[in-house]
């Protein structure tokens, strides 16, 4: 009898642990189950740019159905109840058995309780830009300084202020950072780039202003109640799992991403503390995430031949960071990159990592005829 993978999640760490396992074993060879609440898979480093309008939602968002087929494996659009790591059982409406066991089932940005008429996480693209279009807000509040926060409100400068021709007197665009500086794990180099690039956008910036509650007119913060027609909550976010693992805190990996002796269990994903050498955890990017599906295929493919794997070892190749059209800053290989060379690699690293090639050639064309309509950004 073939073996059987059951992986948990189809995210960035799911999906592209099926990715990797078919490069090793054919459909005849390996038999892969993916679970998931979602009926799509969401590219989320590009939801910015549906924020913008540079691109429609349904090319940053690509059906299980369709990767299904792809890379040959079975999707059941199921709630996963319950996990029980000792027999690698998954309890589903039925129950699920597997020779391989992972959960990947990652993290989400908790919207607060509110009767805000328009709040958005930033899976909310659609919604958010529609609203802007039909109903141009006085004011815009993006909560939350990381990454997610600084690549949106630069894409939404450019919409309002390049894209739709307003002016900053007439919606005017707030980032709000609970810390006293943007972007708190990147370099300072990085933060100094962003900071320029967010004054030259017209973006207002609240440092140690936390967000404590919001009402129908804005956000009551640490330091006053400010007005908000319009919110994007980029703040904070909770590992989700199913029983027993379900709880506010990740969950601490091996480095061989174990929780027990159960060497066919894994667990890793935003879901995971996974150890890292230069801090607690290895951070959750996407990249994190691919790496990391790599180990554990490879993992899969050691097991399988009897060998004993080596501990996953995190490898930080870049930190990539748009702000804006024609714009980002980063780092690659300890190499500062910034400018529109840092925005063409930023674009075409995310590119060749998007799991399905007719997706990859409507955005490559989409971009290319939008770099030829963009107007001069004079930044």
């Amino acid at each position: 009898m073939k073996p059987r993978v059951g992986i948990v999640g189809g995210g960035f760490a799911g999906l592209y642990t099926a990715i990797y396992l078919r490069r090793f074993y054919t459909e005849k060879q390996l038999s892969i189950t993916l679970f998931d609440t979602k009926e799509s898979f969401v590219f989320t480093p590009l939801l910015h740019e549906v924020f913008a309008g540079n691109l429609p939602f349904d090319l940053v968002s690509i059906p299980f159905s369709l990767l299904s087929k792809k890379y040959h494996f079975t999707f059941k659009h199921e709630h996963v109840e319950r996990i029980d790591q000792h027999t690698n059982t998954i309890i589903t409406s039925s129950s699920h058995s597997f020779d391989f066991l992972i959960l990947a089932t990652g993290s989400r940005t908790p919207l607060p309780l509110s009767p805000h008429p328009h709040i958005y996480d930033v899976k909310s693209s659609v919604t958010l830009l529609d609203d802007v279009q039909k109903n141009l807000p006085q004011s815009i509040v993006v909560v939350g300084a990381g990454a997610t926060g600084v690549e949106t409100v630069c894409e939404l400068s450019y919409l309002l202020y390049k894209k739709l021709g307003h002016t900053p007197s007439e919606v005017s665009l707030h980032l709000l950072s609970s810390t006293p500086s943007i972007l708190p794990s990147l370099s300072s180099y990085i933060q100094k780039k962003a900071l320029r690039a967010l004054k030259k956008r017209h973006v207002h910036l609240h440092l140690n202003t936390k967000a404590l509650t919001v009402d129908r007119k804005g956000i009551e913060t640490s330091t006053g109640h400010m007005p908000a027609e319009s919110i994007v909550w980029a703040a904070g976010v909770v590992p989700q799992a199913p029983s027993p693992f379900n709880g506010e805190k990740r969950i601490r990996t091996s480095s061989h991403l174990h929780i027990s002796e159960n060497t066919s269990f894994f667990v890793f994903g935003d879901v995971a503390c996974v150890p890292h050498k230069h801090s607690r955890c290895v951070p959750s990017l996407a990249q994190s995430a691919v790496e990391e599906a790599s180990y554990v295929a490879r993992s899969i493919r050691a097991s399988l031949q009897k060998k004993l794997p080596p501990p996953f070892r995190y490898k930080h190749k870049a930190v990539l960071l748009s702000l804006g059209p024609g714009k980002a800053v980063g780092e690659l290989y300890g190499i500062r990159i910034y400018g529109f060379i840092a925005w063409w690699l930023w674009r075409t690293i995310y590119l060749f990592r998007m799991p399905l090639f007719r997706k990859k050639c409507s955005i490559a064309w989409r971009w290319t005829t939008h770099l030829f309509r963009m107007k001069t950004i004079r930044t």
